[in-house]
């Protein structure tokens, strides 16, 4: 038998999984380095998202469903948050924002393009009125078909921005989960609020490296000595104070210290219009809310007092009088009731 010559001489092929077989079909190993390095996984930046709002400690989202954000929904089939399916954008973003007021951190809402983000615009603006920590997901057209005048197509920005603290949109898939960290700092940071995020179709859908950024903390403010100072003199003072408590962002823990300092104080408190329940109403030390139709003992208070004290207050609104304030702004610290009372507590 005639044998074969060089030319035509045919290698045999590696067994299937061998390495050599892994490194041909993968085209990564290295010549002649014999590794083959793990391909890199990614997940869709819909995904990337639910996994930044669970590392946030978002706990539930409230939505109504679109087909402009399907690779988010999918995320959350998975994941541990639970999704409550609404009937009416309007009812989410109510939803997600009484859930807001009751947790350290926003309420999430999603909703589709177009009517959807048009229906949602009622509860941004209680949650925009009541500083209300809440973040909006709003799906978007695909970026492709931007400013083609596409189906439901409408200018996020314009339509939200003079009623949200921000209005970012995610037109690239790789700053998805630096996006949700920036929208929830923001929500919380300073006087706390709604942030309205877009979201186009088809940028969800790409893939990108799943690390996620990480959470932004938000820095707390707090009394300085000169405040304090300038506090206590005032209230040794004053021989009809008022306090006046407002914002909806309290802990039980700062609210409690409140409490007990006014009461042991025998310091009258009224409560800001939408915002009772700081001092509750059984204390001896609540005299009732401020606003519209706010009882007569309390405007009577409210006009006899010759020092007032707003704390967490946006404005006084209507309710204003000739007394000397001292103004604690929203942006103070929610512990600052406890702050406050233990630099007060050798005042009579």
């Amino acid at each position: 038998m005639k044998s074969a010559s060089p030319e035509t001489t045919q290698p045999t092929p590696p067994a299937l999984g061998s390495p050599a077989s892994a490194g041909r079909h993968a085209g990564t190993a290295r010549a002649g380095s014999g590794e083959v390095p793990a391909p890199q996984l990614t997940k869709s930046a819909g995904h990337i998202i639910v996994d930044s709002l669970v590392a946030h400690g978002v706990k539930r989202t409230y939505v109504v469903p679109g087909e402009s954000f399907l690779d988010l929904l999918d995320g959350l089939h998975d994941s541990s948050i639970d999704t409550i399916v609404c009937r009416h954008e309007g009812g989410a973003t109510y939803m997600a924002e009484a859930d807001g007021k009751m947790k350290q951190t926003p309420g999430v809402a999603m909703v589709t393009r177009g009517p959807g983000a048009a229906n949602a615009h009622v509860g941004l603006h209680t949650a925009w009125q009541d500083s209300t920590p809440l973040v909006l997901f709003v799906g978007l057209i695909p970026f492709a078909h931007r400013d083609r005048e596409a189906f439901q197509e409408f200018d996020i920005k314009a339509w939200f921005d003079t009623g949200a603290k921000r209005v970012m949109v995610l037109d690239h898939a790789e700053r998805a989960s630096e996006i949700v960290a920036e929208a929830m700092f923001s929500a919380m940071n300073g006087r706390p609020g709604p942030v309205v995020v877009g979201l186009p179709e088809d940028v969800i859908r790409e893939h990108i490296n799943p690390e996620l950024h990480p959470v932004i903390p938000v820095a707390t403010g707090g009394m300085t000595t000169v405040d304090s100072a300038a506090v206590a003199e005032a209230l040794m003072k004053s021989s009809k104070p008022l306090f006046v408590t407002g914002g909806n962002d309290w802990t039980q823990a700062a609210a409690d210290q409140l409490t007990q300092w006014l009461e042991r104080h025998h310091i009258p408190v009224a409560a800001e219009w939408r915002t009772q329940g700081t001092v509750p109403f059984d204390s001896p030390s609540y005299v009732g809310p401020i606003g519209y139709g706010r009882p007569r003992p309390t405007y009577d208070l409210l006009e006899e007092t010759d020092l007032l004290m707003l704390a967490k207050l946006r404005n006084m609104g209507e309710a204003c009088t000739a007394a000397n304030r001292f103004i604690v702004h929203e942006s103070v610290a929610q512990e600052f009731a406890q702050k406050f009372a233990a630099k007060m507590k050798d005042v009579a």
